[in-house]
């Protein structure tokens, strides 16, 4: 991926990724704006049709912001129950201090059945 791709578009303070802003027509319209894959936020952006991960960068306040997720996670015993959503970030935004620590313990975690 380099800076140019397109990974999202935002309107109105929605975001979407390419395929939903697609289907809704949002890339047609004029109206949305795109956003790239050097794009930086202050937490991870999901598709709010989908829910899929836009793969973005992440700022210093976003990188903090989710270390402490990991480790609110951790020390809660898993009791937040974001446990998926986290292991996405772990794996997206593996640089961030405690991402491997995370994965490493986060399996024990995991609801059976």
């Amino acid at each position: 991926m380099n800076s140019a791709d397109v990974i999202g578009y935002v309107k109105d303070g929605t975001i979407l990724c390419p395929e939903c802003s697609q289907v809704h027509g949002w890339i047609a319209d004029g109206e949305s704006y795109p956003m790239f894959a050097d794009s930086e936020s202050d937490s991870p952006c999901h598709c709010e049709r989908c829910e899929e991960l836009i793969p973005g960068l992440l700022t210093s306040v976003g990188m903090t912001g989710v270390h402490a997720a990991f480790r609110n996670f951790l020390r809660s015993h898993g009791k937040d129950g974001r446990l998926e959503i986290l292991t996405e970030w772990a794996r997206h935004f593996h640089y961030i201090p405690g991402a491997r620590f995370f994965l490493s313990r986060a399996s024990k975690y995991e609801k059976v059945g």
